[in-house]
């Protein structure tokens, strides 16, 4: 797969977590940039929804640092600088 076809879509992983580094190194591997922004939602939709967003070199370790669990979705592309916070309601 050539590097602008990655950069043209928005991937999505659905309990990706426990293979986090093997994947962004295998994005990276495949064309996509280091820094190519990426973020994990935490359980998403719930009251405990956490987010983290970055790059495919620093999502892994930010992952293991802030101890992500499931349920949690993996999100790459350019999707994540468009990331709008909301209020709770």
């Amino acid at each position: 797969m050539g590097d602008h076809s990655l950069r043209s879509q928005t991937i999505v992983i659905y309990m990706g977590l426990t293979l986090i580094h093997q994947l962004c190194a295998r994005l990276v591997e495949h064309g996509l940039p280091a820094d190519w922004p990426a973020a994990v939602v935490e359980r998403g939709t719930l009251p405990q929804q956490r987010v983290f967003s970055g790059t495919l070199s620093t999502l892994p370790q930010q992952v293991t640092d802030n101890k992500v669990s499931s349920p949690a979705l993996v999100i790459v592309g350019e999707v994540v600088r468009h990331r709008v916070i909301s209020s709770p309601l």
